[in-house]
């Protein structure tokens, strides 16, 4: 039939012009939810995980709280319109946890990262890194594990933490707030 041939709806004769609508607009639906998803490919049986998944993976369970204002100081680089600051982050506050994101932006210097939040202490943290020595890397069908997360070490000391973010790499930090 044409459901098990990959037909993704179907309309029963006679019908009419607001059943068609209403299936271009479902039609429509689906190509805007396959478009989310498109970090997911399929070939037969077989799941690659684009690189980009990797990314949006980590944002995942980070999600729930209120937005922070982020404050940076540290180096910058030049570029074409001015000063750019090579770390650039955002920040999560929600349920006992801080959820911090960091990328830096540095194609060969790491830095050393310090997270603080004004009036509390910040205790257990995880880390998940998304790096690799090759900005053009990517998974591919030969290759599906080139770029993928990893865990990162965190050190801590007077209600801060500190994390080394490699060159090119993106960071997602939970840490429990007291």
């Amino acid at each position: 039939t044409a459901m098990k041939e990959g037909a993704h709806d179907y309309l029963l004769k006679p019908f009419s012009n607001e059943q068609i609508q209403i299936l271009i607009k479902k039609a429509g639906q689906f190509a805007q939810v396959v478009n989310v998803i498109a970090p997911l490919l399929t070939r037969g049986d077989e799941l690659l995980r684009q690189t980009i998944f990797e990314a949006l993976a980590m944002f995942v369970g980070r999600r729930d709280g209120v937005s922070l204002r982020v404050g940076y100081d540290g180096p910058g680089s030049e570029g074409p319109d001015g000063s750019v600051d090579v770390v650039d982050g955002a920040a999560i506050l929600g349920n006992g946890a801080l959820h911090a994101f960091a990328v830096n932006r540095s194609p060969d210097t790491g830095v050393d990262l310090t997270i603080e939040l004004a009036g509390a202490d910040l205790g257990n943290a995880t880390v998940e890194v998304l790096q690799h020595d090759d900005p053009e890397a990517s998974n591919t069908w030969d290759r599906p594990d080139t770029v993928r997360r990893g865990q990162a070490e965190v050190s801590g000391g007077d209600g801060a933490l500190t994390i080394e973010l490699e060159p090119m790499a993106f960071i997602a930090v939970t840490t429990d707030v007291g």
